[in-house]
Order: structure tokens, then sequence, then C-alpha cells
């Protein structure tokens, strides 16, 4: 949480999905997807209990047909929305499992980079 002197809590989110790597062409390769983006329509509630350096999940939403950031509560945090969109929801729909490290994190805002889940 932000302000205060409280301490940092620290948050983990299990994966049950089995990582698989799709090649979608030379320069879309999924292991190699990096994407880092300030997320689209903040939810400065569910920004609330996460902090620099912690792992969100990165899951596409059929109903909303948008790439969502959750925290460890399950909360969408915010939404993606890059140049290379597509690509990513095409290796999440074949089953390669996306993790969004935060770099910056406000109230209002919050940055991350989004890659494939590392065990």
């Amino acid at each position: 949480m932000k302000g205060g002197g409280g301490a940092k809590k620290t948050y983990t989110n299990k994966v049950t999905n089995q990582k698989k790597t799709e090649s979608l062409g030379s320069s879309d390769n999924c292991a190699n997807v990096q994407i880092q983006v300030l997320l689209s329509d903040p939810q400065s509630n569910a920004l609330q209990i996460i902090d620099e350096g912690d792992l969100l999940l990165v899951r596409f939403s059929a109903s909303s047909n948008r790439v969502e950031v959750l925290n460890s509560q399950g909360e969408v945090c915010g939404f993606v929305i890059h140049p290379r969109l597509d690509t990513l929801i095409n290796c999440i729909r074949n089953g390669v499992v996306f993790e969004a490290v935060v770099e910056f994190v406000s109230r209002v805002s919050c940055t991350v980079l989004i890659q494939p889940y590392r065990r």
C-alpha cells in the first residue's frame, strides 16, 4: 500500500496453465514477447494493494475482448493497449501464460512490463 510506514506486502499468484511456445512468425515468437505499457483505464482501488516489483497476472477476457492485468485479489488493475496487442492475444490463446512486472504505480497510473511467465 502507498503512504504510511506500514510493512511492504508481498503477493504471489499461482499460475496453473502450462506454458506452450507457439511460433507466430520469426518476429512474433511468444517466448520473446515483452511489452512495456502504461495501463489503460487504471482502477485506483485495485492499484492500492500493489507495489513496484510485484508480479501481476495477465489474461484475455473474451467477454470484454480486452487484455486485463489483475492484482493478487483478482481485481482488474487496468487494460493493455499496445501495437503488439494482437500478438499478445494470439499467444495467450495458444496457452502461453504472461505476467506483468510492476515498474511504477501510483493511485492513478501503473506501468508494467509484460513477459512470458518464467517458473
